[in-house]
């Protein structure tokens, strides 16, 4: 199976393919990877937790998510509080409208998709139910 990131990987440097499949050579974590990383974890977990509960507290769900990351950020001496406060402005937002059902809910989150028949599998970062119809 070819993943989608390493078709993206493909286009902008077949190396990086190489390296990484064939010599087994591991990329270097980055600050904005893992940035990213606790991005989709926190929504992961908010849709999730409001699955099961119908409601959340943003903060908790941040700060919770944060901590399985210290080590990484205190490696890049990322400024944890600015970091936090940005997730706060932004995840407060979502979850207001997740409580107010006024967000529509995925059905799944952060969900693997695979086709035999093209070779290809990508990780897809939520699927919507549209009155019987998949929307990625």
């Amino acid at each position: 199976m070819i993943s989608a990131s390493d078709l993206g990987a493909w286009e902008f440097c077949p190396r990086q393919v190489y390296l990484k499949h064939i010599l087994g050579v591991k990329p270097e974590k980055k600050e904005v990877m893992v940035k990213g990383t606790v991005k989709h974890k926190i929504f992961e977990r908010m849709i999730d937790s409001h699955k099961k509960n119908r409601r959340f507290e943003v903060s908790m769900i941040i700060e919770d998510t944060l901590s399985k990351y210290v080590e990484d950020f205190e490696k890049f001496g990322t400024d944890l509080d600015s970091f936090k406060k940005d997730l706060n402005q932004c995840f407060d937002i979502l979850g207001e409208k997740i409580n107010k059902h006024r967000f529509p809910i995925p059905e799944f989150c952060e969900e693997w998709i695979e086709s035999e028949s093209l070779g290809l599998k990508a990780r897809v970062d939520v699927i919507f139910d549209d009155s019987g119809e998949w929307v990625v």
